[in-house]
């Protein structure tokens, strides 16, 4: 196939973030075992951000192989105004390329939108009412479905129906509210976001990082639990109460991924994780102990150590005349 000279930089740059893209995610998906072991020893907070780090690495990678990597060595090495051959490697990892993302893109719009048309049904049919335990409004909605979620990538809103709040005491309801505060202050409905927007390693399979999502998740819960109680035993009690309560209201309705509900998971882990996360607070003195967290420098000087050699090897002319050669040779 032959391209015009910009054309044949969109195919390049979309072949080479296929095969780096899958690269690093094979490599990841070897690597998830070893690093949920690694998590155990963590505090929540940090162990899910880890996570979402290793989740997103291979997409940041691949990015990083196009912007730094294949555009400038194609715009300095490559001569303008020229129609070349294309060959059908190159074309056919493009294609590739454009289908992973558009299916990554398909997917966050997707959730997206169903998120925010449930929001706006809330908002609608619901009511706002201010509450001790949190600064913004929170918006009730009828009936005994127990709901009590916060919905929204952007701009989250605290949904709750009237069932959760005539069945939780005020110190239950009040370690709700600031369970689900936890997850507005950390964002987490964006990094669902993030994490669904990530491509995954081949089209249309997307199994690949179910056990590191579903960890995530499971942290991010512990770590809003945490902050919630705060240490204090008597919250923990509360919160443990309301996680009960709540299930026993009954199945809560299926939400959108972009939104972090009391009780969260998928429909087969639920008990699992309500029981896990009811003996965590139980056990009062695991979730205020913080154990000192022995990853962090070992993460932020591989992290360094990594990022100076980059910038090494950028410095160098002949770098990016390499990368040009390779091109060129991978993409006949």
């Amino acid at each position: 196939m032959i391209l015009p000279y910009f054309w044949r930089l969109l195919f390049f740059c979309a072949a080479t973030f296929f095969p780096v893209n899958a690269i690093a995610g094979l490599l990841l998906r070897l690597f998830i075992p070893a690093a949920i072991r690694v998590t155990r020893r963590m505090q929540p907070r940090g162990a899910a951000r880890f996570l979402l780090g290793l989740r997103l690495a291979p997409a940041c990678l691949a990015t990083f192989a196009v912007l730094a990597l294949c555009v400038p060595s194609y715009l300095s090495f490559e001569p303008g105004a020229t129609r070349e051959e294309v060959g059908l490697a190159c074309v056919f990892a493009a294609l590739l390329t454009a289908v992973l993302l558009s299916v990554s893109f398909a997917r966050g719009i997707r959730s997206l939108i169903s998120t925010n048309s449930y929001a706006r049904k809330c908002l609608n049919s619901g009511i706002q009412v201010q509450t001790p335990a949190t600064s913004f409004p929170v918006n009730v909605i009828d009936g005994a479905v127990p709901v009590i979620a916060m919905v929204g990538a952007f701009r989250p809103q605290l949904i709750v129906s009237r069932g959760v709040l005539e069945t939780l005491s005020p110190d239950e309801l009040e370690c709700a509210i600031h369970h689900e505060r936890a997850h507005r202050t950390s964002v987490d409905n964006f990094k669902r976001l993030l994490l669904l927007l990530a491509p995954d390693i081949f089209p249309f399979i997307s199994r690949a990082f179910v056990a590191l999502d579903r960890t995530w998740i499971t942290l991010s819960e512990w770590a809003a639990d945490d902050s919630a109680v705060a240490g204090d035993p008597q919250r923990s009690l509360s919160l443990a109460g309301a996680l009960v309560h709540v299930a026993q209201m009954g199945a809560a309705p299926r939400l959108s991924p972009l939104c972090t509900s009391l009780l969260s998971g998928e429909s087969n882990c639920i008990n699992q994780d309500l029981a896990a996360r009811v003996d965590r607070l139980l056990r009062s003195e695991r979730a205020c102990v913080k154990t000192p967290n022995r990853f962090r420098g070992v993460l932020t000087a591989g992290s360094v150590a990594i990022a100076c050699a980059i910038f090494v090897v950028l410095l160098r002319p002949d770098s990016l005349h390499s990368v040009h050669c390779i091109l060129e040779v991978l993409t006949r």
